[in-house]
């Protein structure tokens, strides 16, 4: 039976903020709520937590996390070093991240144009995306030569600390690039605001890294169909007598090979930025 005017009003009545708080909670699984906050724990730790670390940063009891803590191994989400008695990240969540398609289609174009690029220019070079509150590199090619630089797939670093970051930041929405800023001290807003600012004039960041000394980050955004910066490609340069390319013909070779990239995954041609970084 046809619904009528009035029920269909009801149905379609926005609904008070209030109430809407109130049904998620009520919808709430706790034991997924915890699972996530022990996997985003592990995320943070470099060397893995023991399961007492875990209860006591979560300030959750062993009761409640014993459990969980061995179902999350037995689905390999968690791996537990036997020596140690440390648990940290599997890479299952990175493989199935992988597997989506997005992810796997980008990957699948990127690869090749990498090899090429670090080929042509004796650099290797990463590709990252925005997994807030840090940059993920989800791909890498390297230097062929025998002394190079290079990012390890898979490591993840602060959003503010990474050429990439400040590149995938400077083409987001302003609500959550305010809220990435919001913690910092005007001195240091400002300093992120004015580089922010630079990558949307330009099309790219060139600094000198802020982690390794003597590495120049040169880095630029990739774009879909839909011209969103989904990725940024970085190329950290290292001056050495047997590389081909100067830093200026590496960025070069690195904004013709992102624009490849961002062309292959439909991106329509970028507008001539109205002012070069080196100019």
């Amino acid at each position: 039976m046809p619904r009528s005017k009035k029920t269909n009003q009801l149905l379609n009545a926005p609904v008070p903020a209030e109430k809407a708080e109130s049904a998620r909670e009520a919808y709430s699984v706790p034991a997924l709520d915890k699972a996530v906050e022990v996997l985003d724990l592990l995320a943070s730790a470099a060397e893995g937590l023991t399961l007492a670390e875990i209860v006591s940063k979560t300030g959750r009891s062993m009761g409640e996390l014993y459990r969980l803590v061995v179902a999350l191994e037995r689905h390999h989400l968690i791996a537990r070093d036997q020596e140690r008695e440390r648990y940290s990240l599997s890479l299952r969540l990175f493989e199935m991240a992988h597997r989506h398609p997005p992810t796997e289609r980008l990957l699948e174009r990127a690869q090749p144009i990498m090899d090429e690029l670090s080929r042509a220019i004796d650099q290797s070079c990463h590709l990252a995306v925005l997994q807030l509150p840090t940059v993920l590199v989800i791909a890498a090619a390297h230097s062929p030569l025998p002394m190079q630089y290079s990012v390890r797939v898979g490591s993840q670093f602060p959003v503010l600390e990474a050429s990439s970051g400040i590149v995938l930041l400077a083409h987001a929405p302003s609500a959550l690039v305010s809220g990435v800023l919001v913690g910092l001290a005007a001195g240091q807003r400002a300093v992120v605001q004015r580089r922010l600012e630079s990558v949307r004039r330009t099309g790219r960041e060139h600094v000198p890294s802020s982690v390794v000394s003597g590495i120049i980050n040169l880095s630029t955004p990739i774009f879909d169909h839909r011209h969103r910066a989904i990725a940024a490609l970085t190329v950290p340069y290292l001056g050495q007598r047997y590389a081909r390319a100067s830093v200026e013909a590496a960025e070069e070779a690195l904004l013709s090979h992102a624009a490849r990239l961002s062309g292959s995954l439909g991106a329509p041609p970028a507008p001539a930025c109205a002012e070069s970084s080196r100019a």
